[in-house]
């Protein structure tokens, strides 16, 4: 079984340590500890650089996510019952033969194209415009 190995992080700690002390001169800076163009808000981003890289080194580690994997169990195999699969309509042991493939027609002539609707024909007067209503308030269309 290999062992674990305990991974410690100084560069990602020395980034969050630059972040911790811009935060403490920032408070130092708001609360005012310390004026801005002076000495210790730098000391004190030095000095979350030098704690973020030392927590880095030396924090406890943290747990390890999930549980080590298991050995299968072997699995018996088991006779099947006689109420399995009851609702298959083949008897055990036949096969159904499969179906016939649809006939490919290679040299087939596309469909004439439909003829266009005659001027008397029902649907093409279908879209002809009506004349409006007498009773329309609606001014009648302009050609």
């Amino acid at each position: 079984m290999a062992e674990l190995v305990t991974e410690r992080h100084p560069i990602r700690g020395f980034f969050w340590g630059i972040l911790f002390g811009l935060g403490l001169a920032l408070i130092a800076i708001g609360q005012g500890y310390a004026a801005l163009g002076t000495l210790p808000p730098f000391i004190l981003v030095i000095v979350g650089i030098v704690v973020g890289t030392v927590w880095g080194l030396v924090a406890p580690a943290k747990k390890l996510k999930g549980e080590p994997p298991r050995q299968p169990v072997p699995v018996e195999k088991v006779e099947p019952s006689r109420f399995d699969d009851f609702t298959d309509p083949t008897p055990t042991g036949t096969t159904t033969a499969p179906a016939p493939a649809a006939p490919i027609v290679v040299d087939a002539e596309p469909p004439a194209p439909a003829e266009p609707p005659a001027p008397g024909d029902a649907s093409a007067d279908e879209f002809e415009q009506t004349p409006p209503d007498e009773s329309d308030p609606r001014p009648p269309d302009q050609p």
